[in-house]
């Protein structure tokens, strides 16, 4: 989807950035940082990610994953019933999905 859609996506060069943020955001709280602009001084980036086809084509190609979408959930639906919210199968409706 980022090829379709996206904005540039960065990668940064450290593996733990859960436990980095974590640190960044506590350093920031008990004021080690003055503010995020400081902390973003100390990223590294190790790759960027760009969209990699043009504008028109990703419209094009966007139109008709939902037209795909849409006809997948035809697809799944009880006869009689209109197309609405996605829910999983639960109970009841578990047992008769199970016998067909």
């Amino acid at each position: 989807m980022l090829a379709l859609r996206g904005p540039v996506l960065t990668r940064l060069q450290l593996p733990f950035r859960t436990v980095e943020g974590a640190a960044f955001l506590a350093g920031l709280a008990v004021g080690f940082w003055k503010n995020l602009e400081e902390i973003e001084t100390r990223w590294k980036v190790d790759k960027e990610f760009h969209p990699g086809i043009a504008k028109k084509e990703a419209e094009n190609l966007c139109g008709r994953w939902h037209k795909a979408l849409g006809r997948a959930k035809a697809w799944s639906e009880p006869e009689g019933k209109s197309a609405g919210a996605c829910r999983p199968l639960a109970g009841k409706d578990m047992e008769r999905n199970a016998e067909k």
